[in-house]
């Protein structure tokens, strides 16, 4: 059975998180947990010290090969209604919204860092996934974005968040 982190196990129960997927032999194999946190909604990770976006570059290096293995399952369950259904203020808008690009293309950029020890970390990296239609356009722009955790003591991404964040303008 693949190792959690506690921090993997704790964030599951954390707002907006779905929790872990379960295999058809009742074996509970998480690739990493899959939380969903509507629109604007706060991410645990929000209040983590800033970091530089070239800060732990072997680190980011090795969250992002990770992140290559585990893409798919998120890819899977990153569905247009899915999508539709974290969105609080642009239901009708969004109602057309039928595709979401591939995640192949997403530039990760670490964001937020918090000492996990004396020598190990985790980093939370954010990437834009899509602009989404906005209910004001020109005023506001939506984005769909995933924020990823990386845990540097086990060199795995333990969390995905999938939210909608936006801006005006």
């Amino acid at each position: 059975m693949k190792r959690l982190s506690l921090f993997a196990i704790a964030s599951m129960l954390a707002p907006g998180c779905v929790g872990v997927h379960t295999l058809r032999s009742g074996v509970t194999e998480a690739p990493l947990s899959w939380c969903l946190v509507r629109e604007m909604d706060p991410i645990p990770e929000m209040w983590w010290p800033p970091c530089q976006g070239d800060a732990y570059p072997d680190d980011v290096a090795r969250a992002l090969t990770d992140w290559e293995k585990k893409r798919p399952w998120v890819q899977q369950r990153l569905t247009p209604s899915l999508v539709r259904s974290l969105s609080r203020w642009a239901h009708r808008e969004m109602e057309t919204y039928d595709s979401v690009p591939q995640l192949t293309g997403v530039k990760l950029c670490p964001v937020a860092c918090k000492a996990k020890g004396d020598h190990n970390k985790w980093i939370l990296l954010e990437g834009t996934v899509d602009t989404l239609p906005s209910h004001s356009p020109g005023i506001v722009t939506r984005w769909l974005k995933i924020f990823l955790v990386y845990d540097s003591e086990i060199w795995s991404v333990v969390r995905a968040t999938v939210t909608i964040r936006g801006a005006r303008y």
